[in-house]
């Protein structure tokens, strides 16, 4: 039988009401295999989002390319690899390190530098300032001793250090006393040995230390004597 308009009723779907949201329960009618079906929004398969766009997903999410604006994990996040502004984070054993390049918080390269900048600091800056600081609180002091020999026939010694002064910086050659210095003798001797022309010995040079040691007697046979220099660096004085 034919199909006219005085036996059918006419439908637009335009004209039904409309619904704000898709709720689980809701029906959808779908053509299948087996004829016209319906199905629950609440099964349909797909990605399903809210009102307004928010979409959660209870299951993996599998993809080649994914753009986000941001990302927040609560959890743990596993990748081989990340990449920020174009650059691969690296992969470094254990080691030290002092220069980093960083994109978008991801270190891109990691070295170490000799004579870097915090390497500099501390030899130019924090190491003297410490040093200097510590000279004008604790005493510094050039403590030294050796042998002399005193040989037979003579009353003198004289005693010359080669480039002292070149050694010993702090020294003060100008400073340097007699009562720096302390002599004894390895043998019992007759007199009480003593210091005098330091820095007043022929044949010295500029940054040579040198003095005399006296016995007071001819000695009558060599006698070895253990002298000893010292000396406390300012703030103390000479």
């Amino acid at each position: 039988m034919a199909i006219t308009t005085s036996n059918s009723n006419y439908v637009n779907i335009s004209n039904l009401p409309k619904s704000q949201q898709v709720q689980d329960t809701d029906l959808l009618v779908i053509q299948t295999d087996n004829g016209t079906q319906t199905i629950t929004f609440g099964d349909l398969n797909v990605v399903k989002t809210d009102i307004v766009g928010n979409a959660t997903i209870f299951g993996n999410l599998t993809g080649n390319t994914a753009i986000f604006e941001t990302v927040s994990a609560g959890g743990n996040v596993f990748a081989l690899g990340f990449n920020a502004n174009g650059n691969k984070g690296i992969y470094t054993g254990h080691g030290f390190y002092n220069k980093f390049t960083i994109n978008g918080g991801l270190i891109t390269s990691a070295q170490y530098v000799t004579g870097s900048y915090e390497y500099n600091d501390i030899k130019n800056n924090i190491l003297p300032a410490v040093t200097a600081f510590q000279d004008t609180q604790y005493k510094r002091i050039t403590d030294i001793y050796r042998d002399a020999i005193i040989p037979t026939n003579a009353s003198t010694k004289d005693v010359i250090l080669e480039n002292f002064f070149i050694g010993y910086p702090g020294v003060v050659k100008s400073t340097c006393k007699p009562y720096h210095f302390y002599v004894t003798a390895t043998e019992r001797v007759s007199s009480c040995p003593w210091v005098d022309n330091v820095n007043n010995i022929a044949g010295a040079a500029t940054n040579d230390l040198s003095f005399r040691i006296n016995l007071g007697y001819i000695a009558p046979s060599n006698i070895i004597f253990r002298w000893r220099f010292l000396y406390t660096y300012p703030p103390y004085g000479g």
